[in-house]
């Protein structure tokens, strides 16, 4: 959660050679160590063909409790890659300057072919397998965009990797989820958890706790609303 990476693991990076790396860069994408929202809009842009089908929310076992999404992507040629998506108050180190953009909040994305390359035994808050073939790559990328854009400040307290992982999960399980309602509850439980505890960070303690627990509750509920009508509508656009 914090801007900083030195109190948690370091981040991974690109790691060369999967099949979403080739497809993005055969249609003149650039991929550096780690990128961020040029990437999401190159994918959009070029509406790249691809399914995401299983969605990773997991948590670093560190004091900062830095949270990210690990997704699943099945390529043209059938090939399943890996892409982590998290939010963070600035670029990676080694990112290159030309990556670099003036949003305060940064959206970090990498690459790799396998999960095993993106994680470091990190904890797995909860896994969802999206319907067969319904949630496409290009649409995934509009849905992390609208979230991005949403706020694209970082706050610490606000608008973190917390608020970015919970919304979007929060979207999928309500789009791309209706093939398993069991694991549906799971992920949708989860969220509600996740909420929770953000709500409580926000407004514990103090005489008027109660009011400030409202007033964030109907914040962070007014976003989400939001963010789910703008990603219905891009769907049609």
């Amino acid at each position: 959660m914090s801007n900083s990476r030195s109190r948690g693991p370091p981040l991974p990076s690109l790691v060369q050679g999967s099949s979403l790396q080739a497809q993005l860069q055969r249609e003149g994408a650039q991929i550096w160590r780690n990128n961020n929202r040029p990437l999401i809009e190159h994918i959009i842009n070029h509406t790249t063909p691809g399914y995401v089908t299983k969605v990773v929310w997991l948590q670093e076992k560190s004091i900062i409790e830095h949270e990210y999404l690990l997704m699943c992507v099945k390529t043209n040629d059938g090939r399943l890659s890996w892409m982590r998506i998290e939010r963070m108050g600035e670029l990676p180190i080694g990112s290159a300057s030309s990556n670099a953009l003036t949003d305060q909040a940064q959206l970090v994305v990498t690459l790799a072919p396998s999960r095993e390359n993106l994680i470091c035994d990190d904890r797995v808050l909860v896994e969802a397998d999206l319907d067969v073939n319904a949630a496409r790559l290009s649409n995934i990328a509009k849905l992390i965009l609208i979230v991005h854009n949403e706020e694209p400040q970082y706050h610490l307290q606000w608008h973190n990797c917390w608020w970015l992982a919970r919304v979007v999960m929060q979207v999928l399980s309500e789009t791309y989820m209706h093939g398993n309602k069991k694991q549906r509850k799971k992920v949708v439980s989860r969220c509600d958890s996740s909420h929770n505890k953000h709500v409580w960070a926000m407004s514990a303690g103090g005489p008027f706790a109660g009011i400030g627990q409202m007033a964030t509750i109907i914040h962070f509920r007014n976003r989400k609303k939001r963010i789910m009508a703008n990603f219905t509508q891009s769907l049609y656009s």
